[in-house]
């Protein structure tokens, strides 16, 4: 996929569990509160696989404890793949080969990142396609990402899109997200920015945080709609308060240079300091500036002679 505004191009791979922001996704609370029902009535697959999920996943830097995102498709880039040891690695490749979707999708994340293992783009489109067979949602946005960029697999946009479009009819807000992204940047579809913002506005009310972070930066440049700051930094915020980074540091830049809102040091330090938190070295840099800035000038010595 051709490269993106930074804040639209957050969310699949290049973040944690890589599919970010690439989600009915093997770690979501959906997924281990069955798990456990399961477990309850004495399945002890179901137990283990639940302690896999516990054990891998931990929720993202954020100071909200739930945090989580609802949405399957938006776990991933809220939350930190761990690398597993040798034990649960070699139980969840067993949980993989005996069908289970979330650990096929899990394991195709593994291998996508690199996490605790070599990095194998070839073995997680196939872990991926294994688990899209079987209508996980997550695996079906990462295996249409993969053909879309030629990851793992020979490059077919056509392919891709059309695996997109399915998991978007099905009312799935981070395929809305990707493929609002395909229309905005013209992948595999003809450019069209008013279709990629519509997808991208339902995402959004949907909560899909990189869907309200790319909103933002649409209704700032104007793409797809007309340029609205006030709208622009609404949906900005509500990105923020998911815990998405680069919303997090926009947000302290408006509350520094004064625009959409009124100048608020306090809350400029506020959401710097959790961007930074998050590995932003721009909001950490900008944050030591500020804080520079406010410290009061020391007098020169006067000593009498």
């Amino acid at each position: 996929m051709k490269t993106l505004p930074i804040i639209l191009a957050i969310g699949l791979l290049g973040t944690p569990l890589g599919v970010g922001k690439p989600e009915s996704q093997p770690a979501s609370p959906e997924a281990e509160r069955l798990f456990r029902k399961a477990a309850e009535q004495g399945n002890k697959d179901a137990e283990e696989q639940r302690k896999i999920i516990r054990q891998t996943l931990q929720p993202a830097l954020s100071e909200k404890p739930d945090n989580i995102p609802e949405s399957p498709d938006a776990a991933a880039s809220q939350q930190t793949l761990q690398p597993l040891d040798q034990q649960q690695l070699k139980q969840l490749i067993t949980f993989a080969e005996q069908g289970n979707s979330n650990a096929q999708y899990l394991l195709g994340a593994i291998f996508m990142n690199g996490t605790g293992i070599e990095k194998n783009e070839t073995k997680a489109f196939e872990w991926f396609k294994k688990a899209a067979v079987q209508n996980h949602t997550k695996a079906q946005c990462m295996l249409g990402m993969c053909y879309l960029q030629g990851i793992g697999t020979k490059k077919d946009e056509k392919q891709g899109i059309e695996i997109i479009q399915k998991v978007v009819a099905q009312g799935d807000a981070k395929a809305k997200y990707l493929l609002g992204l395909c229309y905005l940047e013209g992948t595999g579809v003809k450019k069209n920015a008013t279709r990629g913002f519509q997808l991208m506005a339902q995402a959004a009310e949907q909560g899909d945080s990189e869907s309200q972070s790319a909103l933002g930066v649409c209704y700032e440049k104007g793409i797809g709609t007309e340029k609205n700051t006030a709208k622009s930094f609404q949906w900005f915020k509500k990105a923020a308060e998911q815990g998405d980074s680069n919303a997090q540091f926009i947000i302290g830049l408006h509350y520094i240079q004064g625009t959409a809102t009124k100048k608020n040091t306090k809350e400029a330090e506020h959401w710097l300091q959790k961007s930074a938190d998050q590995g932003n070295q721009e909001a950490a840099e900008l944050l030591q500036m500020i804080r520079q800035t406010m410290q009061p000038k020391l007098e020169p010595d006067k000593t009498p002679e």
